[in-house]
């Protein structure tokens, strides 16, 4: 019987050798990543059994991992913090979390925490997933400018080929400029090296203070459009009408800056439905383990015009 692969994300490295040690003992196998970024691609490349996460890392922090890593899978995540903290606790879980341990942990009470978890999720290989696909969501918010008759539209992403959800709508963006035959203009992708507000703000301002020029951004998600909003405000350029903006997610706090931000949404309520409707199937015996994609709808708000 193949053993089962546990990967730690942590950057803290003494952390790392001690969770493999006593996971080892239990014979699983271990895989060590020391930054969110690897974490992404590698859980796609190598779908281990269970990630134990660490929320605090630099770069990509661990809430990020987890909220990307639930755009294409469900396998089993134990988020790892020193903050005890009931709302991040919740955050955590709502992001997707299968359950969380607050360090300084006991290392046999982590290992009894990884078969717990690894017992309730046993009938992963019959059960679904539910997700919403990058690159056709991306395009379609790029359309959504070009409609409008943007033609110098840049992108906001955190890398180009880092595997991860960032990648696949980068390429969605590139994808729709070349259905209409519209440049694809290195020089207009704003790289951020992570998916959170500051940084975002931060390498959008450094593009300006640069000279490029564009009359629209999409960025891949939503609290980087809130950076990228700022950064154009304090260069004098006015959203929407110097400057439109669309997004993907759906974030709540999307909904109360000014301007609303123009996004494509989420269908949480859609995604949860389905899900259950599987398992139900599932446990009454009529299912089977599928895919199901849902699609995105576009909010409106207030963030794009037409030129």
């Amino acid at each position: 019987m193949a053993r089962l692969n546990i990967m730690v994300v942590d950057d803290e490295k003494n952390i790392c050798e001690l969770l493999r040690l006593y996971l080892e003992k239990e014979d699983f196998d271990v895989t060590i990543c020391n930054n969110g970024s690897d974490a992404i691609s590698l859980i796609r490349q190598n779908q281990p059994s269970l990630v134990l996460l660490d929320i605090m890392m630099p770069v990509i922090d661990g809430w990020e991992v987890c909220r990307q890593v639930r755009e294409f899978s469900n396998v089993p995540i134990i988020m790892l913090t020193a903050k005890g903290e009931t709302f991040d606790k919740v955050m955590g879980l709502d992001l997707g979390a299968d359950d969380y341990i607050v360090k300084p942990f006991d290392t046999k009470e982590v290992v009894a925490r990884v078969k717990a978890v690894l017992r309730r999720s046993s009938s992963a290989d019959t059960e679904g997933e539910v997700i919403t696909i990058g690159e056709e969501e991306a395009e379609k918010a790029v359309e959504e400018l070009i409609r409008r008759g943007h033609k110098e539209i840049a992108a906001l992403i955190s890398a180009s080929d880092d595997h991860s959800i960032s990648q696949l709508r980068y390429l969605g963006y590139v994808k729709a400029l070349k259905a209409h035959k519209l440049p694809v203009d290195d020089s207009r992708v704003i790289r951020c090296g992570s998916f959170n507000m500051k940084d975002a703000y931060e390498a959008t301002k450094k593009k300006l203070e640069e000279g490029v020029h564009f009359t629209a951004v999409f960025a891949i998600a939503d609290n980087m459009a809130i950076g990228a909003m700022r950064a154009l405000r304090e260069a004098g350029i006015d959203v929407p009408s110097e400057c439109s903006l669309i997004s993907i997610d759906g974030i709540e706090v999307s909904e109360y800056i000014d301007p609303m931000l123009s996004t494509l949404t989420q269908p949480m309520k859609e995604m949860g439905r389905k899900s259950v409707e599987q398992l139900a199937e599932l446990i009454g015996g009529t299912g089977k383990h599928s895919q199901i994609t849902v699609k995105t709808s576009l909010r409106e708000g207030a963030s794009m015009r037409n030129i």
